[in-house]
């Protein structure tokens, strides 16, 4: 009898904490130099879900986005893939800014373009991996 009570009181005592249990919140930092209507970097890599901090530095004469879509863009840029936005920030010329985003939940490769220049080739890919890979 004193078995199977400290049988059930185990199991309430895990299931109780089971719903307490939070995962740790998974960090990584990025930047990005533009410069020459580009990109320099022109990819990243990020475990998904995680917090990102993005270092953006703009050496231009010309505000520039940093727009994170779903799906790649049409040339020209259209009212369809401003839908498919999922993140996105702008920067004055000749400025440097640190802003935070959360990276997407799914793994795959994300398009970043600057919708005003990607004519001109301003692309990069956002490659999020599920977090047991970030290492790989």
């Amino acid at each position: 009898m004193v078995k199977h009570f400290l049988r059930l009181l185990t199991l309430a005592a895990l299931f109780w904490s089971s719903g307490c249990y939070a995962a740790p919140v998974v960090h990584s930092d990025i930047s990005a130099t533009i410069k020459a209507n580009t990109y320099q970097p022109a990819s990243w890599r990020v475990p998904a879900g995680a917090a990102i901090t993005l270092r953006l530095e703009n050496q231009d004469s010309v505000q520039h986005d940093w727009i994170v879509l779903y799906r790649q863009a049409a040339i020209p840029f259209n009212s369809n893939d401003e839908a498919s936005t999922f993140w996105k920030t702008s920067i004055e010329a000749g400025k440097t800014e640190v802003v935070q985003f959360k990276a997407p939940a799914a793994a795959g490769d994300y398009p970043v373009v600057d919708v005003r220049y990607l004519d001109d080739g301003m692309a990069g890919v956002l490659t999020v991996v599920r977090t047991d890979q970030i290492s790989k």
